[in-house]
């Protein structure tokens, strides 16, 4: 397991988009901290997109200029959205690379049945998007 928050280095170059899925009965956070602003994923349900509290269900990286390093903080609550929130445990980034580029997957667990996919955060390149 690692630390939570966690951090993820996004290596140079990238470009792509950050999206998040939950896969809990628990509601699941994930908030990232990119270039000092708050980046927050929120949601719960079986294989279901969390979203950014304006709705959207991916936030926009964009180009890399050098290695970014994006501390990941995974939250979840049984009680719904309004908390109170406890860490989740965490496991190490993956990196995955393809001919689209660079995936990089971090997935967590709310303690409920160790299958570490409560919350699954997804740096998808944008070579990859649909």
């Amino acid at each position: 397991m690692e630390p939570n928050p966690v951090e993820v280095r996004v290596p140079e170059p990238w470009d792509g988009v950050v999206q998040c899925q939950a896969n809990a009965s628990y509601y699941q956070r994930v908030t990232l901290t990119i270039n000092g602003k708050r980046v927050g994923f929120g949601g719960t349900g079986e294989g279901q997109p969390m979203s950014l509290p304006d709705g959207r269900t991916t936030y926009p990286l964009g180009s890399t200029r050098g290695d970014q390093h994006i501390p990941c903080l995974f939250e979840f609550s049984p009680s719904g959205p309004g908390g109170p929130f406890s860490d989740a445990a965490v496991l190490a980034p993956t990196y995955v690379e393809t001919s689209s580029g660079i995936f990089i997957q971090v997935r967590s667990e709310d303690g409920g049945d160790s299958d570490y996919n409560d919350s699954v955060l997804t740096f998808v390149p944008n070579a990859h998007q649909a």
